[in-house]
């Protein structure tokens, strides 16, 4: 009868949390694919589950859980053109919008489970209330892997090593920063029922000896190169993450629902645990270069949350029943209201915009060729626009414009300096011939049109949905 009355409310609070997500993100992004999606779309498109496995081992410094689902997701699909890149995005934003919803369940049951219906609330709404959450559909396996973390944190929590372990496995085969952010609550779970069930309590850890199979894979990423050592994070960077992920006034309220805790001397155990699992990451990334920042945030923000639940969810009990159901609220409704309002507006990176005015261009005659910056531009970019019918004599990939020719150059921006060859190209294009015009540009990206020796005097005409 207990857990009758546990679990039918912990599922109507999956249900909830489900229908938040949902309504926070829809709809999805209408633009086109970036370097990530296609990555993904380069590894999994016309290959078997092996060959993904080993060039996921060999190309990519995460693991291969997102890339298999991602393969099963895709395999019956056709991608065809520039059209099949804006499906492909679609597509792979629709996977990943089904990770997040995965991932709200998490946090509202696993909310309830740990504080009650406040509990509940406050989790969803810190959740939603984070930076990172409307970025979720264009983070591939981030929302997966949060998800996994959650899971597994919830059933270290209760006491369920079995299935933390199980979650905990998921996860770090989804990506490597899990098995940083649980080490704490599997210590925990190990140590708590240790006395009880003696060695049988070491399946708390059994996630980082199920992850032996890849290791090999592990070791070849970090001395290939794939963690760098300039992304080492300086020591103020730990007390600043939670600065990163939420607005000031969130964290002002999770300030205020702890603070009768810290009056009684009590803390719930959740908090201590996130706050274990963030120092983790951080001690280790300062040894093998683990990034901290930006995405990688995702699957720290439901620990954050839980903590956040189970110290709302104790507030309650300890006799502040309606300031936590206050707080609660509050947390969903600010939450929301962020999460969705607060959606990207514009593409960081649009793989399809760069195809769109590199094939108008040439087809209009206005350019003779189209540079595309090696490395970044190279995957499915190029193949879009063959088969869109650009000849392959007008296409460059591992060249820099030589002939005085009106071209087009796509180059990526976050290029290091010392690393760019096309900011020189650029100059002494403006000496030699003529200055060249940035027609396209978002967060990562751009577009720059070469005029002949004759265009430096007339502006050319701007295709459609082009800017300066």
């Amino acid at each position: 009868m207990v857990g009758h009355r546990v679990f039918t409310p912990a599922l109507t609070a999956a249900l909830l949390g489900t229908c938040l997500a949902f309504l926070s993100l829809y709809p999805l992004p209408d633009w086109g694919p970036d370097f990530d999606n296609a990555f993904t779309g380069h590894h999994v498109l016309g290959r078997s589950p092996g060959e993904v496995w080993r060039g996921i081992g060999q190309s990519d410094a995460h693991p291969p859980l997102y890339y298999l689902f991602a393969w099963a997701w895709l395999r019956e699909k056709t991608f065809q053109g520039l059209d099949g890149l804006l499906l492909l995005a679609r597509e792979e934003r629709t996977l990943s919008l089904i990770f997040q919803l995965l991932l709200g369940v998490a946090l509202a049951a696993g909310g309830y489970l740990l504080g009650r219906w406040p509990g509940t609330m406050a989790a969803l709404g810190l959740a939603l209330a984070s930076k990172v959450w409307p970025e979720g559909p264009d983070l591939r396996m981030y929302p997966l892997a949060a998800a996994w973390t959650a899971l597994a944190a919830v059933a270290y929590l209760r006491g369920r090593p079995f299935a933390g372990s199980l979650f905990g496995t998921l996860a770090l085969y989804t990506h490597y920063l899990p098995g940083l952010l649980l080490l704490p609550y599997a210590l925990f779970a190990l140590f708590r029922s240790w006395k009880e069930q003696g060695a049988r309590s070491l399946l708390a850890l059994a996630p980082y000896g199920l992850f032996l199979p890849w290791a090999p894979w592990l070791l070849g990423q970090i001395r290939g190169g794939h963690s760098l050592s300039w992304l080492r994070p300086e020591p103020e960077a730990v007390f600043r993450l939670a600065l990163n992920v939420w607005p000031g006034p969130a964290l002002l309220l999770a300030a205020l629902g702890l603070l009768p805790l810290a009056l009684r001397r009590r803390l719930p155990l959740a908090l201590p645990l996130a706050l274990a699992a963030l120092y983790t990451w951080y001690l280790v990334s300062l040894g093998i270069n683990v990034v901290m920042g930006s995405r990688y945030l995702l699957p720290f923000v439901p620990l954050v949350a839980l903590g956040l639940a189970e110290a709302v969810g104790t507030l309650s009990q300890e006799g502040f029943r309606r300031l936590a159901l206050l707080l609660g609220a509050t947390f969903l409704l600010t939450g929301f209201a962020h999460s969705r309002y607060g959606r990207p507006a514009e593409a960081v990176e649009d793989y399809w915009k760069y195809g769109y005015l590199s094939l108008a261009l040439v087809r209009e005659g206005k350019v003779e060729s189209v540079y595309l910056q090696d490395g970044r531009y190279r995957l499915l970019l190029p193949q879009a626009l063959r088969e869109e019918g650009l000849p392959p004599d007008r296409l460059y990939i591992r060249s820099l414009p030589q002939s005085p020719n009106p071209s087009l150059l796509v180059r990526y921006k976050g290029t290091p300096p010392l690393l760019d060859p096309y900011t020189p190209t650029l100059q002494r294009w403006a000496e030699e011939v003529a200055p060249p015009r940035r027609i396209y540009e978002d967060g990562r990206g751009e577009v720059w049109f070469l005029p002949g020796p004759r265009g430096g005097r007339e502006r050319p005409e701007m295709p459609p949905g082009s800017s300066r």
